[in-house]
């Protein structure tokens, strides 16, 4: 079975990587188990990843030359160095994308803070124009008040008026017929 992993198909790739996960987790690798494992799936597929994990464990097996202890360290440790590497690079997009967020959630309060105070400023101007209103309303209905008491007055000023009128040409006729008398007496 070829290592080339440019001629498995996703199916296989994701079995195979399943198989190796099994691996690490010291289950037994059969069959039964990957397909319990990874169900729904044609035993072709199960039988061409098992075949690829198995001619790679026996190659692994079957290698002529062991690896030295000294390449092996010296190979970890640039696999832990590239691990830092890609670990600090992923910490740093982490906190650049908590910062932005931070500084987001920030700005979103500022501006919420913002909004209510600009909220309570408008709230006291609308009570103040309230405000306003209902004394311009008192002071319409006091000057109502005084028009009507002042028409009142106006229609007693005219009764009284028409009756000083009255009297006055009474008085009127009274004074010519006096004068009529005097003359009468007089001649």
């Amino acid at each position: 079975m070829s290592l080339d992993e440019t001629n498995w198909s996703p199916i296989v790739k994701s079995l195979y990587e399943e198989i190796h996960s099994m691996a690490n987790e010291g289950i037994e690798i059969n069959f039964k188990n990957l397909s319990s494992r990874s169900p729904n799936h044609s035993k072709r597929d199960y039988h061409k990843a098992l075949d690829i994990y198995k001619d790679e464990q026996a190659r692994i097996q079957n290698n002529a030359f062991v690896m030295p202890d000294n390449l092996k360290k010296r190979i970890d440790g640039y696999m832990l160095l590239c691990w830092s590497y890609q670990s600090n690079y992923f910490e740093n997009l982490l906190s650049a994308e908590k910062k932005s967020m931070n500084d987001s959630i920030q700005d979103a309060r500022t501006a919420r803070d913002k909004a209510i105070e600009e909220n309570e400023k408008l709230v006291a101007i609308c009570e103040n124009q309230k405000n306003e209103l209902a004394a311009i309303n008192n002071t319409k209905e006091e000057y109502e008040k005084k028009i009507k008491s002042q028409e009142v007055i106006i229609r007693e000023l005219e009764i009284a008026n028409a009756r000083l009128v009255e009297k006055t040409k009474a008085q009127d006729e009274s004074i010519r017929n006096l004068k009529e008398v005097v003359d009468k007496i007089n001649r």
